[in-house]
């Protein structure tokens, strides 16, 4: 998803102060196209401006995306996501 992914149950809190606190927010995704012998990367991130806008690299080519929800594909290699309330999340 790419809000309010909840991990809780997967995870045994340390404290009772980390009992709510496993939500995370996707900010980056890196998509792998072709095969193990080769091929072709992108990435789609959020903007960690005040516009909160996702983009996408690709090459030398960098363009918004109007629609989050595209960013979601079958191509992602890697997701990157930011505890909400976390020191990093302030910037997302």
């Amino acid at each position: 998803p790419l809000t309010d992914l909840d991990i809780s149950g997967f995870i045994n809190p340390l404290n009772d102060e980390d009992e709510d606190n496993f939500s995370y927010d996707l900010f980056g995704i890196s998509n792998h196209y072709g095969g193990l012998g080769g091929g072709h990367y992108t990435a789609y991130t959020k903007s960690p401006w005040k516009d909160g806008k996702w983009y996408q690299f690709d090459d030398s080519r960098v363009s918004g995306i109007s629609n989050p929800k595209t960013v979601i594909t079958e191509s992602a290699y890697l997701l990157f996501y930011v505890r909400k309330g976390s020191e990093f999340a302030k910037v997302y």
